[in-house]
């Protein structure tokens, strides 16, 4: 599965008054190698920075936005996506994708909640495995939040 949508526009096109990716290396998702590159090797970083404006640029018509993933400030100054039913309460099927950075250890983390006592964890070396570690998860998630109606 590719970290990109369809309708990706690339960065650097954008910042040349272009519409497309003019290196079409990355198809079939229509993003370049420089963008998939970015986005592989730039986001966790960006995330771990708290780089808003970056990582939202990076972000733009993302099939996580879709799934309505919204960015949100961790405690650290960092950034998550985050995925919940409610505003102020975490309920089950709620789930986090954030990005992690202890020394040379570096990855990416799923967080879903499962009760207010217990969530699943899951931890990836690229934002690639952890999408499609959320979507592995999916039915899973979605019976979390049908048993919490």
């Amino acid at each position: 599965m590719g970290i990109f949508p369809t309708s990706h526009v690339c960065p650097l096109a954008t910042e040349q008054n272009e519409f497309r990716c003019t290196d079409l290396a990355g198809k079939p998702d229509d993003s370049c190698e420089l963008c998939r590159m970015s986005l592989r090797n730039e986001i966790g970083t960006a995330m771990v920075e708290g780089n808003t404006a970056f990582t939202a640029m990076l972000l733009a018509n993302h099939i996580l936005i879709a799934e309505g993933f919204v960015m949100t400030r961790g405690e650290e100054g960092d950034i998550q996506l985050q995925r919940s039913q409610g505003k102020r309460v975490e309920r089950p099927g709620d789930c986090d994708i954030e990005a992690f950075s202890f020394g040379a250890e570096k990855g990416f983390r799923l967080l879903i909640i499962i009760d207010s006592n217990t969530e699943k964890t899951e931890e990836f070396s690229s934002m690639e495995d952890a999408i499609q570690g959320y979507f592995n998860n999916k039915s899973f998630i979605a019976d979390l939040a049908q048993g919490d109606q």
